[in-house]
């Protein structure tokens, strides 16, 4: 394994420093960061949502990292993504209150009311990826699956560094290179554009490929809540 490991070691470059990781390590980096953020939107949350988090890992790394909530939810397609996850909290459920049920970005009329909550934090790490085009609607709808919310929060860590208006005059060579690697493996292809044009949401915070995979594929990490 510690030869797979560094057989797989690519190049990041990371707040402008170039580093060589496995891919255990990077997703390391990435954990602690995503907890980071939830922690400085963390004021009395309800509700921890995770939005096609497969079988809902990063869900549980924040609770061992202390990132509190009521409830926690992950919201998977996939059927084996799900059964994973009821199994692990199984052993975990004197701890905390823990909830699966079937997400797909594009069928969001099929996805759960979450009434009674008054501040709820939503995030996703490489799952908007996997969907090529959103629906107009996709944030609207998902808006209103939340009825009684006060604050409502997103926290997005995602490959659509290209999709970022000033990332082609600031960094051409790196948007050519993940535009290309994007279409290539018919990834999404809009989501700053949907989520920017829903009016309930205002756009907090945008850091441009902060996780710069030189192989394609950077990270930016977008934040959001409620106009």
């Amino acid at each position: 394994v510690k030869n797979w490991h560094l057989e797989h070691a690519k190049v990041y470059i990371i707040n402008g420093e170039e580093m060589i990781l496995t891919l255990f390590q990077f997703d390391e980096i990435v954990k602690h960061t995503l907890a980071t953020l939830l922690h400085r939107l963390n004021h009395n949350i309800d509700l921890i949502v995770d939005l096609g988090g497969g079988w809902g890992h990063r869900l549980f790394d924040l609770f061992l990292l202390g990132v509190k909530s009521k409830e926690y939810v992950l919201l998977e397609r996939s059927i084996a993504g799900r059964r994973c996850s009821n199994l692990v909290y199984s052993l975990l459920s004197n701890l905390f209150k823990f909830s699966c049920h079937h997400f797909d970005w594009n069928h969001l009329e099929d996805m759960p009311v979450f009434e009674g909550h008054q501040n709820v934090l939503l995030f996703s790490t490489h799952s908007i990826e996997q969907v090529p085009e959103l629906e107009n609607k996709t944030f609207d709808i998902l808006i209103d699956k939340f009825p009684d919310t006060e604050n409502l929060y997103g926290v997005h860590l995602e490959p659509v560094t290209f999709q970022i208006p000033v990332e082609k005059s600031n960094n051409p060579l790196r948007y050519e290179r993940d535009m290309k690697y994007a279409m290539a493996h018919k990834y999404n292809l809009d989501f700053y554009n949907k989520l920017s044009r829903t009016k309930k949401v205002f756009i907090r915070h945008v850091n441009s490929g902060v996780f710069d995979s030189c192989d394609g594929n950077s990270i930016s990490i977008l934040t959001w809540e409620l106009r």
